[in-house]
């Protein structure tokens, strides 16, 4: 549905690995469960979190200036 991606459609949407978007998950930094085998995240805890990135990144780059 709309409101889910696997790990792998989440590690494509934010430019980072499989194992990452797991290991965030599992930490609790991405909302979703792990249903059998597969990791099954919510869309809108995705794109908050690639807000979240962009901002860490976007203050870090600022710093450097």
């Amino acid at each position: 549905t709309e409101g889910i991606m696997s790990a792998s459609e989440a590690a494509e949407h934010l430019g980072i690995t499989r194992s990452a978007v797991v290991k965030s998950a599992q930490a609790g930094r991405l909302k979703g469960k792990k249903i059998g085998k597969t990791w099954v995240l919510l869309r809108r805890s995705v794109e908050s979190y690639q807000v979240a990135a962009h901002r860490v990144a976007a203050g870090r780059a600022a710093h450097r200036k």
